[in-house]
């Protein structure tokens, strides 16, 4: 339980086998969980792209919220701080 690194290495194995497959980049979810926000957006961005081709709409739906979600949060991380 809560093996975060291990899931990532799960899901990079996974995004091997099949690159073409929307749900291999389920590390996104995980990367958000791991504060690496960069990193989440950038699988969920090809994601996104791979349900839009699939014709996945619920899917691309979903991580395009996902995708502002993430910009949002991390626009509030890297704001200025107030002294």
């Amino acid at each position: 339980a809560n093996d975060f690194k291990g899931a990532i290495s799960d899901f990079s194995k996974a995004i091997q086998i099949n690159p073409s497959s929307a749900k291999t980049y389920g590390a996104s979810i995980v990367r958000y969980y791991l504060k690496d926000y960069a990193g989440a957006l950038d699988d969920s961005k090809i994601a996104a792209q791979l349900c839009l081709k699939q014709n996945d709409k619920v899917g691309y739906q979903l991580l395009t919220n996902f995708i502002k979600a993430l910009e949002t949060e991390m626009t509030y991380h890297n704001r200025p701080q107030n002294s």
